[in-house]
């Protein structure tokens, strides 16, 4: 109760400054209906970071998985090499040993004992058996550290492999999640989609008995994509690299050029009207450099569009402007080589393709 109470005393107060109710209540509907895309593209935007992290991880674990394989794989292949050496050293051990015992000399019997002592006679032949022996007791520890060794990177392959089906499960989860979240953006777009353009057209012509300044005053300045063509005519260059046209140099072109209608002679293409693309307000509005007479505007969200090369500028600084209202006249001031519109989308500083947020070009 004290909600409504609370927005008819708005829409009371719009009425005392010139605001029709019935276009505050536009307004706020447009708010509604675009807050529900916001927060489909918020939904969407979550369960795509989701889906990416789980990508990276999945790479991750891959990569963990292949290491632990290979690193098991050089130890498997020390073991094999430590088995050879330990059987290499039992044979001559055994040699040894019966060598020993066809000698006959029965002082030396002890040396079957598991541990022979080193104490007694240091003849060649107790010499060489116990150095044999002592070379198999290497050979045993060696072996027996490669295989724990060898045991711990299977249990390190084991575990990595386990984790990378968990891994690959979260993958299909988060891919599942986003593509619900993709659905149920476009759903959304597709249910507000027509509710928001007749909402628009229902503002707009609500709008039409008020002036630009009231209306940026009350709503502040907009960027609805897709924005006006800002001059009917033939597209002459797009946004990209080229050869500039006047330095013949390799540079980029920031924007569109766009050439009004041919007409009887060339002069037909000076005078033409150049619109703005997007209500807001005019930043700049005097010449400037090579872009010659250029109009700046600004927009929400950061955004600005630039009209160059102008023959006449017909708005000045600070002025709020609507949407398709008349700024000023295609010409060929500044660094032009004919008649056209240089048309120009930046967010903060940083400049777009215009055909992002224009309409396909008729």
């Amino acid at each position: 109760m004290g909600a409504i109470l609370s927005l008819c005393s708005f829409h009371l107060s719009a009425d005392q400054e010139g605001i029709p109710s019935a276009l505050e209540v536009v307004w706020l509907q447009l708010d509604q209906a675009a807050e529900r895309i916001l927060q489909a593209e918020a939904q969407v935007r979550t369960a795509t970071d989701r889906w990416h992290l789980a990508q990276r991880e999945l790479a991750e674990t891959e990569w963990s998985l292949g290491e632990a394989k290979s690193r098991l794989t050089e130890t498997r292949e020390r073991i094999v090499e430590g088995q050879a050496d330990k059987s290499e050293s039992q044979d001559m051990l055994q040699t040894h040993l019966e060598h020993l015992l066809l000698s006959t000399r029965p002082q030396w019997l002890h040396l079957l004992s598991p541990q022979p002592s080193i104490q007694g006679t240091d003849s060649p032949g107790r010499q060489e058996v116990l150095e044999v022996w002592t070379g198999w007791v290497e050979d045993r520890d060696r072996f027996k550290a490669l295989t724990e060794v060898e045991l711990t990177w299977v249990e390190e392959v084991d575990r990595t492999a386990a984790q990378l089906i968990t891994r690959e499960e979260e993958r299909a989860e988060s891919r599942l999640a986003s593509e619900v979240a993709g659905n149920l953006l476009s759903q959304a777009r597709e249910e507000v989609g027509d509710e928001i353009a007749t909402l628009r057209r229902e503002r707009d012509h609500l709008e039409e008995g008020l002036d630009a300044e009231t209306i940026l005053n009350h709503r502040g300045a907009r960027w609805e994509t897709p924005i006006l063509w800002p001059a009917e005519g033939r597209l002459t260059d797009n946004y990209g690299w080229r050869t500039h046209p006047i330095q013949g140099t390799r540079k980029m072109h920031t924007g569109q050029d766009i050439a009004a209608p041919v007409g009887v002679s060339p002069l037909d293409f000076k005078g033409a009207p150049v619109l703005a693309a997007e209500t807001g307000r005019v930043q700049h509005a005097s010449r400037r450099g090579g872009y010659g007479n250029l109009i700046i505007i600004a927009h929400a969200h950061g955004y600005r569009t630039y009209y160059a090369h102008l023959d006449a500028i017909l708005v000045i600084e600070g002025q709020a402007v609507m949407r398709g209202q008349q700024i000023g006249k295609v010409g060929t001031t500044g660094n032009s080589t004919g008649n056209h519109l240089h048309f120009e989308v930046r967010q903060g500083e940083v400049h777009e393709d215009p055909q992002i947020s224009l309409p396909p070009h008729r």
